[in-house]
């Protein structure tokens, strides 16, 4: 998934509702790719781990794009962005690599960190929630009775309208 600065996907999708959604589907991992720099990265890591059945993976940028001479730089170095390495790991990464302004090198460097760490595995063996592309709610055995509805649009079904005049939820 690629997140903006503000921690949502391009269409407007929270961290925790895409990651719930895609377990649901049936991916085998899930994670970050691209647009982000690995410091705000791993903060969406963290916000999704809890709620991971699956091995997470973290590609980030070698920091945010800058225009310099009319070209495309990118100016964390190789040391920078391999420093983040452990924290990825303790955060609960299990696949981790760079993406745009990353080179082999940044990658030798980042396998050099890594040795010898064992990855965090994913906590909850299950989970029980709904999701839609923007929202989430989480059921446990705490939560008690919970009302989900959708936004539908009741033009042209009048059943669906009367019902809705009526107050009725069923």
């Amino acid at each position: 998934m690629t997140f903006s600065g503000d921690g949502f996907t391009l269409t407007g999708t929270d961290p925790v509702s895409a990651v719930i959604t895609l377990q649901s589907l049936g991916v085998n991992a899930v994670g970050c790719n691209c647009s982000l720099g690995p410091d705000s990265m791993l903060d969406i890591i963290k916000k999704i781990k809890p709620y991971s059945k699956l091995p997470l993976i973290a590609k980030p940028n070698a920091g945010l794009p800058k225009l310099v001479n009319g070209e495309t730089v990118y100016e964390m170095t190789s040391d920078e962005f391999a420093g983040f390495t452990g924290l990825y790991i303790e955060a609960g990464v299990n696949l981790i690599g760079g993406c745009c302004g990353t080179d082999p090198e940044y990658i030798k460097k980042i396998a050099a960190k890594a040795r010898n760490k064992k990855p965090v595995l994913p906590a909850v063996k299950s989970i029980s929630a709904v999701s839609s592309a923007r929202k989430y709610l989480l059921l446990d055995r705490t939560t008690g009775l919970k009302i989900v509805g959708e936004r539908i649009n009741p033009t042209g079904k009048k059943d669906l309208q009367a019902e809705l005049k009526e107050g009725s939820l069923i």
